[in-house]
């Protein structure tokens, strides 16, 4: 009898050892599949992150190149404003306005019209003039001004 049940035995485990056997094929192939599918979300994954850094790298430029212009910008108004803040101010001659009897006892003697024109003209041509802004001048100035009193001297973008 004891080679009999041994051999049963000996049946019964290796029929155990197959099915375990089997469900380990299974297991393998499960997992291989997994791999394969994460493999491949991975690819996709990669493919996403390369666009997502190129991206990223032309946002970057755009934003260097916003900031370059906007320096660009600041600098030329800063070279309007030093500009004009070195224009001399325009002389005010004050008026007195004097009784008619004075006026009278004060003014040269009488000259031709065409001698007062070329008084006009040569007073005009020994003053020097003050330079006009441009319109654009103006309008950056005004805007500036208005800024300058809203904010420090030093301009934060951010």
């Amino acid at each position: 009898m004891t080679n009999l049940e041994h051999i049963k035995l000996l049946e019964e485990k290796i029929s155990q050892t197959l099915e375990y056997i089997q469900a380990i094929v299974q297991e393998n192939k499960a997992l291989k599949m997994k791999v394969q599918e994460y493999r491949a979300k991975n690819d996709e994954l990669e493919v996403l992150v390369k666009t997502f850094r190129e991206d990223q790298n032309k946002i970057e430029d755009s934003i260097l190149a916003a900031l370059d212009r906007l320096n660009k910008f600041e600098s030329a108004i800063q070279k309007g404003i030093d500009s004009i803040s070195q224009v001399p101010e325009p002389r005010v001659e004050p008026v007195t306005l004097a009784k008619p009897e004075e006026q009278a006892l004060e003014q040269p003697p009488a000259q031709s019209e065409t001698e007062v024109i070329q008084n006009l003209d040569e007073e005009a041509a020994a003053e020097p003039m003050p330079e006009e802004n441009t319109l654009e001048e103006n309008s950056v100035n005004t805007d500036k001004d208005t800024a300058a009193e809203d904010q420090d001297p030093e301009l934060d973008i951010f």
